[in-house]
């Protein structure tokens, strides 16, 4: 079988061959730069390549190593050609060219924040979640975004354009510099973005800077960050927490590349993000039709979507989680199957540095754009960062993706009532009151035998909304005539609950339902339960 990534590779190569020849887009002010002395010198058997001020590379290791074992010099800057926009709300929709000398025309304004955006593997400064997620940011706040356009070093073979990012991060981290040293730009206010290669290419802007300048980003964001050369290689090779003061990573496609995935599984920053546990996403498992329809009949888009739907959604998410109204959430949690079956759901507010929340709790964060690291106090009250902070979240399988998150208890009864009847087979439902409308969730999506004595926990989402007036409960029976346990001749159907507890993470809720005076739950009744916090049988 032809393996997904090849054929992205090869359809992409097809369908960009327009873009890269696209002109960039429309300039206002250029500003100028010329430089001098970048040559292009070979050395020795490992393939040194020297350019200029911009530094020599080498393939020796760890750019060379089991887990990497093709390393190609990158190719010269003139060939590569990067080139840096700027859009400020004064030109939201006009590159302004950047370089080094002569920043009197630029509408760049040095009190503000600086985001910079890469792209990555067959893609160039012109795509559009580029200017999306640069309209997405001006709306936020105003500031100053530059998208990095290297389309001219992202063609194949991909392992050439993994050499050429060493080139494009180098040549972007002295922009940042000079920003910083003449410009009067704050690095702790500059926020590089990456997506897949990009993510790399923010690694070692950071990498330059610390290196060659003494300074340290205030911020990266790695989306999915590819994983193709970079898996379980020397964290200078690749994206890792110490390339900023804070690095937050959303990771979409992390199955193994023989599988398909194109992005790191491994956690590569403070804050990891894994929606809906990072490796299959939502709306990304319909067919190629279905995926051209979405995209308007575009075959180059629907091909495009089809083949690394799980990989873009990565920006996709983020670029919601800009200017959202709603809370967004992730936990932290060990793994995914421990999120999905309850195991992490309360936010905890005090962590010991040994024995990390109690009671239970977890570390909650808002998604995306307006995450927070995860500060923690060691025993000398000095402020600690904590790597490598697994946390997950459920999104909508399409815009918006924003999900609210419910764990739902259900503790069903060991009264004399409930033993005597024994167990009973089916759904559950919740049923949230917001507004003046009504929405039913189910709880479990396979029917489940409720044992008396017995807990279940179940997590489900549901759109992310400001209103939650009222919760309330409802079982569904199931019935199979392959089954006579399930069959009911002389008494119906009904189920015995101590309680149903409904937690919802984002507003820290949390609904304890009781049924009225021990009554048993009849199937498809929705059972206004009395609020309580013991339940006890009256």
């Amino acid at each position: 079988m032809t393996h997904p990534a090849v054929v992205m590779e090869m359809a992409l190569v097809v369908f960009n061959l327009t873009a890269h020849n696209a002109t960039v887009p429309p300039v206002s002010d250029e500003v100028d730069f010329d430089i001098d002395s970048i040559g292009d010198i070979e050395i020795g058997p490992n393939s040194t390549r020297c350019y200029g001020i911009y530094g020599c590379f080498s393939t020796d290791s760890p750019w060379t190593s089991e887990t990497r074992p093709i390393s190609l010099p990158p190719e010269s800057p003139e060939k590569i050609n990067p080139y840096f926009c700027l859009y400020t709300r004064r030109n939201r929709h006009e590159c302004q060219r950047l370089e080094l000398m002569r920043w009197n025309a630029s509408y760049l304004n040095p009190r503000q924040n600086v985001v910079l955006i890469s792209h990555g593997y067959l893609e160039n400064g012109q795509k559009p979640w580029l200017m999306n997620m640069t309209r997405a940011l001006l709306d936020h706040s105003d500031m100053n975004v530059i998208v990095i356009g290297w389309g001219g070093g992202s063609k194949p073979p991909y392992s050439q354009a993994v050499a050429n990012i060493r080139v494009v991060g180098a040549m972007a981290g002295h922009l940042v510099a000079h920003m910083v040293n003449n410009v009067g730009v704050d690095v702790k206010k500059c926020h590089v973005i990456g997506h897949s290669l990009g993510s790399h290419v923010a690694s070692y802007i950071g990498h330059t800077l610390q290196t060659k300048f003494r300074m340290k980003l205030g911020r990266i964001t790695g989306l999915d960050p590819a994983e193709p050369h970079f898996t379980k290689t020397d964290p200078i090779v690749r994206l890792d927490p110490s390339d900023a003061d804070y690095v937050d990573v959303v990771h979409t496609d992390a199955a193994p590349f023989m599988s398909g995935g194109l992005g790191l599984k491994e956690p590569v920053g403070h804050v990891d993000f894994y929606p809906n546990g990072g490796i299959r996403q939502p709306g990304c498992t319909d067919g190629v039709f279905g995926h051209i329809g979405r995209q308007k009949g575009s075959l180059s888009k629907g091909l495009r979507s089809f083949v690394s739907c799980n990989h873009l959604r990565s920006y996709e998410y983020y670029m919601e989680s800009i200017n959202t109204k709603y809370p967004f959430m992730a936990i932290e949690c060990k793994s995914w199957e421990d999120f999905l079956n309850g195991s992490c759901f309360s936010c905890g507010k005090h962590y010991d540095i040994k024995n990390g929340y109690k009671n239970g709790e977890s570390y909650c964060t808002r998604f995306g754009y307006n995450s927070q690291p995860h500060m923690v106090t060691n025993s000398k009250n000095r402020i600690l960062q904590r790597r490598s902070v697994k946390t997950y979240l459920i999104t909508g399988s399409e815009t918006p993706f924003c999900r609210e998150h419910f764990r739902v208890l259900i503790n069903v009864s060991t009264s004399p009532a409930s033993v005597k009847h024994g167990s009973e087979i089916g759904h559950f439902w919740i049923v949230l009151k917001r507004g003046e409308s009504v929405e039913r969730i189910q709880v479990n999506t396979r029917a489940i035998l409720f044992e008396p004595g017995t807990q279940h926990k179940f997590i489900v989402s549901t759109k992310c909304s400001e209103s939650l007036e009222g919760v309330s409960i409802e079982w569904v029976y199931e019935t199979s005539f392959l089954n006579p346990l399930t069959w009911r001749f002389v008494t119906p159907p009904r189920l015995f609950l101590q309680s149903a507890v409904v937690e919802n993470l984002e507003r820290s809720s949390r609904h304890t339902l009781c049924p009225p005076y021990g009554r048993a739950i009849y199937p498809k009744e929705v059972m206004e339960m009395r609020r309580n916090l013991d339940c006890k049988q009256e």
